[in-house]
């Protein structure tokens, strides 16, 4: 991956940014409960004109890991349950705030053939909703809600320790939340999953490609943005998957 000693020049124009764009990973220091962050640090603390003066993107190493792909928009298909679906510019995905339950997810796993997730893995999602990011006439709708999980989800998953939790979304949580949630607690599941378990977030995380071959375990390569202080970096992941032959 080359040196990571960067130059006077260098490491001012990398300082702060939040880069949540387009697939990303949401980072340690991007969303706190009130004041407190990850590992107890506050934000009055460590917060900076260009960023944070800890739990950065300079922060993330490379890492090689498990992959596996919990299709549920194939599972909610192939179940027929058609208030889960929705089409739209010939696009199939799940419908506008369908919640991904720990059943869907244990359903998945199974029609997957995935035994367990392991401490360390990567979990992504497939839900069809990045369709809607690709015209922009359907861009309002892909901002407006989303397909996701919500709190059991979140607390069931981060009891196995994976390393990241993503999806095809832009948010990977149920938006907007249950119709008990508080409207006044916004992205609790990051909350939840960054703040109090240290697990990142992967947003626009694309994986038909590797469903679509029938592979729901691969590798899992990611060499992060170095951008001191930065919320999340938008370096896109790699997949490394042999297709079985039947």
């Amino acid at each position: 991956f080359g040196s990571t000693e960067l130059s006077a020049h260098e490491e001012r124009f990398l300082e702060g940014g939040t880069y949540q764009l387009a697939t990303q990973l949401d980072n340690l220091n991007h969303v706190g409960v009130r004041n407190i962050f990850y590992n107890g640090f506050d934000a009055r603390e460590f917060a900076s004109p260009t960023g944070t003066t800890k739990l950065g993107m300079e922060t993330v190493p490379p890492f090689v890991t498990r992959g596996i792909v919990l299709d549920i928009l194939d599972l909610k298909m192939s179940q027929g349950a058609s208030s889960a679906i929705q089409t739209v510019n010939g696009n199939k995905m799940l419908t506008n705030s369908y919640r991904i339950t720990q059943q869907d997810i244990e359903d998945a796993m199974k029609r997957g053939k995935i035994g367990a997730i392991q401490p360390g893995d990567v979990v992504c999602f497939r839900t069809g909703w990045h369709r809607l990011a690709d015209d922009p006439t359907t861009y309002d709708q892909y901002l407006a809600t989303e397909p996701g999980i919500y709190m059991r989800e979140a607390r069931w998953l981060a009891g196995h320790r994976p390393a990241v939790i993503a999806a095809d979304t832009w948010a990977l949580e149920l938006l907007p939340g249950t119709p008990t949630s508080d409207p006044n607690q916004l992205f609790i599941v990051h909350q939840e999953l960054i703040v109090k378990n240290g697990i990142r977030i992967g947003e626009g995380v694309i994986v038909t490609d590797l469903a679509s071959d029938g592979v729901f375990e691969f590798v899992y390569m990611y060499s992060p943005q170095y951008a001191k202080g930065a919320t999340a970096g938008n370096v896109p992941p790699v997949g490394l998957a042999v297709k079985r032959r039947h």
